[in-house]
């Protein structure tokens, strides 16, 4: 069985900017998800977040189904990881996401999700996550990476992470499955603003994934599929087109997945409305 979360929040926010994706997403795929929620009433980025990613190792450690995560941020791979206990992350992304508040220019916590994975910062909040390990970044394989902040590629190189879909040699069994959308090429849609040219197309996504299934255990998948959207207005036409352009990628992809990771990413039923909601999104 599968388990569906969501974790519609960007810079501790609910429901702006990258936070509307998820939950927009939900109801475009017609699945039920639980969504998480932090401890303290007042938004703050930082803590926020670490309160979302404590929230979801707890959940997805008490459950024994598989988790499909919807997220406004790449942090919540953070939680997924310390509650599935995997031991390696396909990590696909338009961006490094290996920023520390050191290296950072502009200080953004979703520019430093893998590096808090990898141990590299943020140690003392990392803590808090119920049954967080540091990651090896040998342990890392990076797809899609095109837009990288000054000496951000070269210290991914330098730490030993995979940049491109290479799983010679991985000394790993689990392995967690994180998709944020800008990996897409903006040209099959735009998922938000980061998007940029020169990604992968759905299939190619799909392709990586079936490459991990055949070597290793697809523990779970963190799935950024965050449109920069606000909910839509029957007036607005051009806000409604450009909602199905950015989803029509996410869409395929849910429907897709399942087959790529092995037939165990949703119940049949799932499947098939998210097959049906992937035809009309595209089309309509």
């Amino acid at each position: 069985m599968t388990r569906y979360f969501t974790l519609p929040y960007d810079c501790g926010q609910r429901g702006l900017r990258m936070g509307a994706g998820p939950l927009r997403l939900v109801e475009a795929l017609g699945v039920e998800a639980e969504e998480l929620a932090p401890e303290s009433p007042y938004p703050q980025e930082n803590r926020t977040s670490f309160e979302l990613y404590r929230a979801l190792a707890a959940r997805v450690a008490e459950s024994d189904e598989f988790p499909v995560i919807f997220s406004g941020h790449c942090g919540a791979s953070i939680g997924a990881l310390a509650g599935l206990g995997a031991d390696a992350i396909l990590w696909f992304d338009a961006h490094g996401d290996y920023n520390t508040p050191d290296t950072s220019d502009t200080g953004f916590l979703d520019g430093m999700c893998l590096a808090v994975a990898t141990g590299r910062c943020w140690h003392a909040l990392a803590r808090t996550i119920p049954g967080f390990t540091a990651l090896d970044p040998r342990r890392v394989v990076h797809v899609g990476a095109r837009d990288f902040s000054p000496g951000e590629r070269e210290a991914l190189l330098a730490d030993g992470v995979r940049l491109g879909p290479d799983f010679d040699g991985l000394d790993a069994t689990r392995l967690l499955v994180h998709v944020d959308l800008d990996v897409i090429d903006a040209r099959y849609g735009r998922a938000n603003p980061y998007a940029c040219e020169g990604g992968l197309s759905p299939d190619e996504v799909l392709d990586v994934i079936a490459q991990a299934r055949s070597r290793f255990t697809i523990a779970g998948l963190d799935r950024l599929l965050r449109p920069n959207l606000r909910p839509r207005r029957p007036h607005r036409r051009g806000r409604g087109a450009h909602f199905r352009s950015a989803v029509a990628p996410a869409t395929a992809l849910h429907a897709a997945a399942p087959a790529a990771a092995g037939g165990r990413l949703a119940p049949p039923a799932s499947r098939a409305r998210a097959g049906a909601r992937a035809l009309q999104t595209s089309v309509c």
